[in-house]
């Protein structure tokens, strides 16, 4: 199932996250939100699932090595009615742009991104 939203500029430091993929995604308020940006995307973990994930299934070397870029990243909370506050630097819109926030929730790990197109 993907659900995607428009977040239109001028306000590009601040989006939200529909109710729909809230209750997919079991999000609440004050729910923590790992920011990884790749290129035009925004990549926002739910921190709840790096805690909860099986880290004896992973090589001690490789382990150290996602957990230190996991936790090197910006975290933002999820606000009441879904709302997230992007540090702008993650999210480079210009003014009449807009990003598209995708939920992608196939299989056991749901996954949100933001992206954006300059053509």
């Amino acid at each position: 199932m993907a659900i995607f939203s428009d977040i239109p500029a001028p306000s590009p430091s601040s989006a939200s996250v529909p109710q729909e993929a809230l209750e997919l995604l079991a999000l609440a308020p004050g729910d923590l939100l790992s920011l990884d940006p790749e290129g035009s995307c925004l990549h926002l973990e739910i921190y709840r699932e790096l805690l909860g994930f099986d880290w004896r299934v992973v090589s001690p070397e490789i382990r150290w090595q996602l957990l230190s870029e996991c936790l090197s990243r910006p975290l933002i909370a999820v606000e009441p009615g879904g709302r997230l506050a992007l540090p702008p630097d993650l999210l480079p819109l210009r003014e009449g742009e807009a990003a598209v926030l995708h939920v992608l929730a196939e299989g056991s790990h749901p996954r949100l991104l933001m992206f954006w197109d300059r053509g």
